[in-house]
């Protein structure tokens, strides 16, 4: 994993000092538990297709107080009272204190975990479960998700589209589907298959037609307002499959009890899930895997 922005380094010092506050309060209680403590970076939101941020992380670790005290020593200074990568980057001094502290023995794929989203990619891969899929499966019978299809159909997609139609009438397919996801409205709609109508025509001139898979995702029309009503509310936010995806990872490797531990900033206050009825769709469906091999779940 390469952490290179100053939010990067920030969100992995923001946990270790997370850890040592929640750590020191276990402690003090006598507490046996493991904690987990999770922090992100790249989080634009549901805005998915923002060029300017095109990864989104969530770093975790289970490091103690006197771990975290250990790993964050190097960074300390007595000019700073916080720490933070942009003022650390300015300096020889200060770049040596981050290889420091990644170079300790600390910090191995044991203790620290990290989930790494491409947001294009992830937004692609929306496009493939949320319309692609349903209209495969309820009009056709096929199931997209078997033998791993869904994921073999998105990469060809996400390096062959921008091929055949141009990088920004990718981007553009891209912005138009999450636009007419949030807004709903006709006016979105039409404008979405409008867009692919011009792709279809700009990659007929191509040497790459992709006349299927373009046709296929035109055809996707006469199931997207049904699509809709299935769509969760936080679909286009990545760190709620980030985060389920790390805690089977911690899950897996934690013989006893494991909580969870996350900065408030990361959720704006709200919590990541709130129970709903799901509609039969998405019974139906709650067996498969979804693209970035999270499990479907619904409610009991």
């Amino acid at each position: 994993m390469m952490l290179n922005t100053s939010s990067d380094i920030d969100e992995v010092v923001a946990s270790f000092m997370l850890a040592i506050q929640d750590s020191t309060k276990a402690e003090a209680q006598g507490s046996e538990m493991t904690t987990i403590y999770f922090d992100e970076s790249g989080n634009t939101g549901r805005q998915l297709a923002d060029l300017d941020q095109p990864l989104f992380i969530l770093g975790s670790c289970d490091f103690n107080a006197e771990e975290c005290e250990q790993l964050l020593r190097p960074l300390r200074s007595q000019q700073a009272a916080e720490i933070h990568f942009k003022k650390l980057r300015k300096s020889g001094r200060g770049q040596d204190r981050i290889i420091e502290l990644f170079q300790s023995d600390l910090v191995t794929p044991e203790r620290f975990k990290a989930q790494v989203f491409h947001k294009r990619f992830m937004l692609l891969t929306k496009v493939i479960d949320d319309l692609l899929e349903p209209l495969l499966y309820y009009q056709f019978d096929f199931n997209l998700y078997e033998n791993g299809q869904n994921i073999a159909l998105s990469n060809m997609l996400f390096a062959c589209l921008p091929l055949a139609v141009g990088d920004g009438c990718f981007d553009q397919f891209l912005s138009a589907y999450y636009d007419m996801c949030c807004e709903k409205s006709e006016e979105a709609i039409t404008a979405f298959y409008e867009h692919l109508e011009v792709m279809k025509e700009t990659a007929a001139r191509s040497t790459l037609p992709m006349e299927w898979e373009l046709g296929v995702l035109s055809m996707t029309s006469m199931i997207v307002r049904d699509a809709f009503e299935d769509l969760p509310k936080h679909t286009f936010n990545p760190a709620i499959p980030a985060f389920f995806s790390l805690c089977v990872q911690w899950g897996g490797s934690m013989p006893g009890s494991t909580r969870y531990a996350m900065t408030r900033s990361h959720w704006n206050g709200r919590p990541i899930f709130s129970p709903q009825s799901p509609s039969s769709k998405n019974k139906v469906k709650s067996s498969k895997l979804s693209v970035s091999g999270t499990p479907r779940l619904s409610c009991p």
